[in-house]
């Protein structure tokens, strides 16, 4: 578990080879200066799911903390889809089933070429609509086909 860019933005960043990213004790696998306001930071390998700060230093001594905090989650799989044919014109639901799903409102689907992101929307009455990718649990969402 590990091994992923996260973006930290803020004011005041230098490009200095003392650059440290910690991920609560440990520190970041790289990281690469972007801008005064943008720093990239590697995440290194976690043994559990935790959630830790993340933290900079451009002096190696001095650290400022991020927020939120990272996350360490399990690898998602996908073990079964259904149905796995449907209509040309699209529009049908497809279940996907699968582990470690998380509801995020980045959740995606592609199909081929064609990515399905997940849209919510609220009416006058404040009842809220999800539609393209939807989360259903941690084993289970669906996709709406384009």
């Amino acid at each position: 578990i590990g091994g992923t860019w996260i973006t930290l933005k803020g004011t005041g960043f230098i490009n200095s080879h003392l650059t440290v990213c910690m991920f609560g004790t440990k520190e970041a696998r790289g990281y690469n200066y972007i801008s005064e306001s943008l720093v990239k930071c590697f995440s290194p390998p976690s043994d559990v799911l935790q959630s830790v700060p993340v933290q900079i230093s451009f002096n190696g001594r001095q650290f400022a903390e991020a927020l939120p905090r990272f996350e360490y989650v399990a690898d998602w799989t996908i073990v079964r889809v259904a149905p796995q044919i449907s209509h040309e014109l699209g529009g049908s639901l497809v279940r996907v089933k699968g582990n470690f799903f998380r509801d995020a409102s980045a959740l995606a689907c592609k199909f081929g070429d064609m990515v399905v992101a997940r849209e919510e929307s609220t009416d006058a009455d404040g009842v809220v609509t999800v539609e393209g990718a939807i989360y259903v649990s941690e084993t289970e969402m669906l996709c709406r086909v384009p």
